[in-house]
């Protein structure tokens, strides 16, 4: 992945927060430069991958990450031994509803201040994958989980992929191309069936975690 510089982040940044002044975009908000350099190459290269709730990373960890003592480890590279430092693994929690809702709105911020996606459009998104969850599920029936949702969102990223061909940077005009497929992609069957409500059996034979 291409590393957008630090600078560029800075004033990427400092746009957003003018277009939108109604977010504070720090603390569980703010993403990470990794969560940035991932959506910025995915504008770059126009492929298109999920971006799992795992790696929607917040800045405030990753600083963390870089003071922590790193162990160590020898290396060999080009018959020459190399003390390098082990990476450790940086994932975000999305344990719980309001922790897997602040994935996806640091993931929203990163794809609208790289203008891969807006903000407003992806964040339409996150609330109706949300609202399904305080729906009353009908009679022998299990209420929607979160595990849905993550499929869900799996799902709209992989047909948008399959979709879309051509370039995803904003035109001339400054319109992005994902904005115009996102709506219409939320209300598409394959994708809503996996919002609905399943029967005990289904919640029993459900994977323990997704992404």
């Amino acid at each position: 992945v291409k590393k957008v510089p630090i600078a560029e982040k800075k004033y990427r940044l400092e746009q957003q927060e003018r277009r939108l002044a109604g977010i504070n975009i720090s603390g569980e908000l703010e993403p990470s430069h990794q969560l940035l350099d991932l959506t910025n190459n995915i504008l770059e290269t126009g492929s298109i991958v999920w971006i799992a709730p795992s790696r929607c990373t917040k800045r405030s960890d990753e600083i963390q990450l870089a003071i922590k003592d790193r162990p160590s480890a020898v290396q060999i590279e080009n018959q020459q031994l190399k003390v390098a430092q082990v990476a450790d693994e940086f994932r975000a929690d999305h344990g719980s509803e309001i922790k897997l809702q602040w994935c996806w709105q640091r993931r929203g911020l990163a794809m609208d201040q790289c203008r891969l996606l807006s903000w407003a459009v992806h964040d339409a998104w996150v609330h109706q994958l949300f609202r399904t969850l305080s729906q009353q599920p009908p009679p022998g029936f299990q209420a929607v989980r979160m595990e849905q949702l993550i499929r869900a969102d799996r799902e709209m990223w992989t047909l948008i992929a399959q979709e879309c061909k051509g370039s995803l940077k904003p035109d001339a005009a400054g319109s992005i191309p994902l904005d115009a497929m996102f709506p219409r992609f939320s209300q598409d069957p394959r994708i809503t069936m996996f919002l609905l409500p399943t029967t005990a059996a289904a919640k029993a034979a459900a994977p323990a975690e997704i992404g």
